[in-house]
């Protein structure tokens, strides 16, 4: 059986976390949303209610999103981090996989990828 999934999303940008909390509707087992944006907000979030998944953008005002994934994989190992960037080269790709980020969504031409990665990611043998 698989356990509800607490997700934060931490983007800037409002219309980019409107859309993907939109496409989070897609995805059953889902019992919480919560967004930050920037990464003190989304810091303090984690700490008060650690999610399972979160949606990380890199690029955001003060602590950029690739310092947050090594807080996060650092603090959080078992969080599962699924970067949503337009950054998408091979060296952010690179460096993200390396610091241990679970995927890597190019919001220019991957964007409605999201609601299947979260059901694969969802799987119990991935979460447990």
């Amino acid at each position: 059986m698989r356990h509800p999934l607490h997700v934060l999303v931490v983007d800037d940008s409002e219309l980019i976390v409107s859309k993907i909390k939109e496409l989070l509707t897609e995805v059953p087992d889902i019992d919480s949303v919560q967004t930050a944006n920037n990464a003190d907000h989304a810091l303090q979030k984690i700490k008060n209610h650690t999610p399972d998944l979160i949606l990380l953008d890199l690029n955001m005002p003060g602590k950029n999103g690739v310092d947050l994934l090594q807080d996060i994989k650092h603090d959080y190992p078992s969080t599962k981090v699924i970067i949503v960037s337009s950054h998408a080269n091979q060296f952010y790709r690179g460096l993200c996989k390396d610091i241990g980020a679970d995927n890597f969504i190019d919001k220019l031409t991957e964007f409605e990828k999201i609601p299947s990665l979260i059901k694969n990611l969802s799987k119990p043998a991935v979460l447990n």
